[in-house]
């Protein structure tokens, strides 16, 4: 369900958008630099005989009428939050199936995803992100669960095909990263409660 509000307190619905044969997750929306609403999330399939999740957009230019939904990134990589720098789209994608592998994905109108960079080579379980650019530095922080579960911040030059990754020392989930008009990072993370 999409929510508008004019003054953020008093919401109402604008739209209502649903699927007969998935769960539709984590709903996020961006602003196209042609200036539309892009709503993306994943589903996860009812039918799990062929694959289990798939990534989607939407489109619209009001939050009320919304496109048809547009299928991105490889069947079973769960696109998680997309970020546009210099008129591209980039999206971390993480397996949903054994192989907990992280891959990133690029586009040019948030329809279409190419693979960036297949395998990023991150231990343990790496799933959640947020991506911010400074300048044309992208800066990642990424959830890891498994064995080895807390975060790394990635850092990564043009054209983002390498990254070095610094151990945070913390497990964290739903990671969100903003830049401040000032220069500064904002972060906003779940933390959990450690035994010591």
């Amino acid at each position: 369900r999409v929510l508008r509000s004019a003054d953020g307190e008093n919401w109402e619905s604008a739209a209502l958008i649903t699927s007969a044969d998935s769960d539709l997750r984590d709903a996020k929306i961006t602003v196209t630099p042609s200036g539309k609403m892009m709503l993306s999330g994943a589903e996860a399939l009812h039918d799990k005989s062929v694959h289990t999740h798939q990534s989607l957009t939407w489109f619209s230019d009001d939050g009320i009428n919304w496109s048809e939904k547009y299928a991105i990134g490889d069947p079973d990589f769960w696109l998680w939050r997309t970020v546009w720098h210099n008129n591209f789209a980039y999206n971390f994608g993480y397996s949903c199936s054994a192989d907990k592998s992280l891959r990133l994905y690029k586009s040019n109108d948030g329809k279409t995803f190419e693979t960036l960079v297949k395998n990023l080579g991150v231990e343990g379980y790496p799933n959640e992100t947020a991506i911010v650019f400074k300048e044309d530095t992208a800066i990642c922080l990424l959830r890891r669960d498994d064995s080895q579960n807390s975060a790394l911040i990635g850092i990564s030059l043009p054209p983002y095909k390498e990254w070095n990754w610094k151990d945070t020392g913390t497990k964290i989930g739903g990671p969100h990263m903003l830049i401040l008009p000032d220069g500064r990072i904002l972060t906003v993370v779940r933390l959990y409660k450690t035994d010591e």
